[in-house]
């Protein structure tokens, strides 16, 4: 039981540990991916104005322009054309300095940028290496470790051993909880397992009723095959109970009251069902009463003629 405990503490200690180092692992790649988009961003609106800044004109096509405003003007003042070039000429260099000027501060700008952004990259580098070399060797040492980490707990303050069984407790749920969704996958599975069977059942079922009707249309269709089939019964009885739902009632009703008649009244009913079950009985029991009949009332009116009887004697 100590070393149970000993191991289980020690587990848990570790997978806090590594748990811990994952989380910092996530925040440091999470900073990253941050500094990294805000940098990007950084860089790619200073190219945007740097783009902008070379999309504007030139000191060539401003002098293309002056010298197509000249030439519809039609200045033929000297002085006044020496003096508007000049003008010009000093405001095209201030201007072509401006941009000079501009293309240097942007590219020191972005130069610094590219810097800062490789050195943030290469620090969250190392860290993370730094980190991951930690989980290795924690993950190596946790079979390594001294006996002793019982004692540190055994021996330390309440409020830790508290803190630390509430860990081993949290293990255990989160165990327990793995396995309760192991087994109620399992029990999901074999549900649709039996609802897939039942289907199935349900299916065949129904194509051996179909079944029994087909092989009654072909029986009685054909003059060589008699009327009842041997084989099939329990689909046949389905078929039955399917073209005539009431047929099932009755036959138990019927039942029911059989079984409370006294036995003369059950023979008397099977032997009318014997008899008037067939049409050759009926037509012999008919037969039989109508020659009785003739036989008695032949045998009155002779036994009266023959002692000489009349209705006025």
């Amino acid at each position: 039981a100590v070393s149970t405990m000993q191991w289980e503490l020690e587990i848990a200690q570790k997978d806090a540990v590594i748990a811990h180092h994952e989380r910092e692992i996530l925040r440091l790649q999470d900073t990253m991916a941050a500094q990294t988009s805000h940098w990007t961003a950084q860089v790619t609106a200073l190219q945007c104005q740097v783009t902008e800044l070379s999309d504007r004109p030139t000191v060539a096509a401003y002098e293309q322009a002056l010298q197509a405003h000249q030439q519809v003007a039609g200045l033929t003042s000297v002085e006044a054309s020496y003096s508007t070039d000049k003008g010009l000429n000093a405001m095209i260099s201030d201007l072509q300095a401006q941009l000079v000027a501009q293309k240097q501060v942007h590219e020191s700008t972005v130069k610094q940028l590219e810097l800062a952004n490789a050195a943030t990259v290469s620090r969250h580098v190392s860290v993370i290496a730094q980190l991951e070399s930690a989980l290795d060797e924690a993950l190596d040492t946790r079979k390594d470790m001294p006996s002793s980490i019982l004692g540190d707990v055994l021996g330390s303050s309440s409020g830790d051993k508290d803190a630390k069984l509430v860990a081993i407790v949290r293990q255990q749920r989160d165990r327990a909880k793995d396995k309760l969704k192991h087994v109620e996958a399992e029990w999901h599975r074999a549900v649709a397992a039996a609802q897939a069977a039942s289907t199935r059942l349900r299916q065949l079922e129904v194509e051996n009723v179909d079944l029994v009707q087909k092989m009654r249309y072909v029986s009685s269709s054909s003059s060589n095959q008699r009327g009842d089939l041997e084989t099939g019964k329990h689909s046949s009885s389905l078929y039955e109970a399917r073209m005539n739902p009431f047929d099932q009632f009755k036959q138990m009703e019927s039942a029911a009251r059989v079984a409370q008649l006294n036995p003369l009244d059950k023979i008397m009913l099977v032997s009318a069902r014997l008899i008037l079950s067939h049409p050759f009985t009926r037509m012999g029991l008919l037969v039989y009463l109508v020659v009785l009949h003739s036989l008695v009332m032949g045998t009155l009116y002779l036994s009266m003629h023959l002692c000489n009887i009349s209705n006025h004697t």
